[in-house]
């Protein structure tokens, strides 16, 4: 089975292939202070 369905946002903006990060960590070098800062900030 092959899923055709498409999937918008409330901007209606086609978001059927997900959705891209604003900002792109690597979490495996990165320490759970510098999360926790990434997150609050936003």
């Amino acid at each position: 089975m092959i899923n055709s369905f498409r999937s918008f946002d409330t901007r209606d903006r086609d978001c059927s292939n997900g959705i891209a990060p604003d900002i792109v960590m690597d979490f495996g070098n990165s320490s759970i202070e510098e999360v926790v800062k990434m997150v609050v900030k936003r």
